[in-house]
């Protein structure tokens, strides 16, 4: 049986809808796919447009959704004020019917079967995830060395994981990760992303490279590896960030998904949008240099 795990509150809830309708299409298995939504903040109807916008891929895949409160995260820092991007640390305790689990962000369109995805995990480590860089040029750089981890030693991303649950029950990594939260959850830059690469450091299968394509709000060209990969949206905007239809040069390609689920029309600067003040306020000094950015390409090109 194949698990795919979302974590998500209503601000990505466009994205989400966009998520699980290129993740259902690209479906090939002949039992069903699970997918696991754990939320914050969502309705029975936000839950019920989701139902709906699975469906409407006909393959067999089934949402599973449970409400999520990260209380016993509170204390440790916040990424846009939520705390929802440490969930995935709790999966081994929340889905104790799976061995392994794919961990997805909810901004990515998934063109590929995402059996592709598990088949490509290591079979060492209690984790599988992409090379981002090295810890000299990570956020949390200092609180590494302090761990004895050396600079030139690699860290990983945090937004396509798979998880071998059994090994993290086995070995109660949870627990060692809300130890180590607590103990340094104020100082963290790159939030759960840290704590994975400390915690679990030595211990990381990579996954290969071409599995994902980053889409930057600034390249119109999709870079890297193309088609048959996961995108995965970088920076800010994000095509459903207000104005993300106008500073974010893939929003063509998400608002194509997006057309094919049960918020098609969806508008990104819409009032509930806009009115999520606290939050985009937080978004604004990375919207106002990516729209300082394509100004300026705008101005080489005349």
């Amino acid at each position: 049986m194949t698990a795919v795990a979302f974590f998500a509150d209503r601000n990505v809830l466009a994205a989400l809808h966009v998520a699980f309708a290129s993740t259902a299409a690209h479906w090939r298995g002949s039992d069903a796919l699970d997918i696991h939504l754990f939320h914050s903040g969502m309705t029975e109807v936000d839950l019920g447009a989701l139902h709906e916008t699975v469906a409407m891929a006909k393959t067999p895949v089934v949402l599973h959704a449970a409400a999520f409160e990260p209380a016993r995260v509170r204390n440790w820092r916040s990424l846009y004020g939520s705390k929802m991007p440490y969930g995935r640390l709790f999966l081994p305790e929340l889905l104790p019917q799976h061995d392994e689990v794919l961990y997805l962000d909810a901004d990515v369109i998934v063109e590929m079967d995402v059996r592709r995805i598990v088949s490509a995990r290591g079979s060492d480590g209690v984790v599988s995830a992409m090379k981002a860089w090295d810890f000299a040029h990570s956020h949390d750089a200092d609180l590494a060395a302090e761990f004895g981890i050396a600079g030139s030693e690699p860290y990983f991303h945090s937004g396509l994981l798979v998880f071998a649950l059994d090994r993290w029950r086995a070995e109660n990594l949870l627990a060692k990760c809300l130890d180590f939260g607590d103990r340094h959850g104020r100082q963290l830059h790159s939030h759960d992303q840290t704590i994975l690469n400390i915690v679990c450091h030595g211990r990381i299968d990579p996954l290969p490279r071409e599995l994902t394509t980053h889409l930057y709000p600034t390249d119109s060209a999709v870079p890297e590896h193309g088609d048959a990969t996961i995108h995965n949206f970088c920076g800010s905007p994000k095509p459903f960030d207000p104005l993300g239809n106008v500073l974010n040069a893939h929003f063509a390609l998400f608002n194509r998904w997006l057309d094919r689920t049960a918020l098609a029309k969806w508008s990104p600067n819409s009032f509930e949008q806009l009115r999520q003040v606290v939050r985009n306020v937080r978004l604004l000094k990375p919207m106002l240099a990516t729209a300082a950015k394509m100004t300026a390409r705008r101005l080489r090109r005349r």
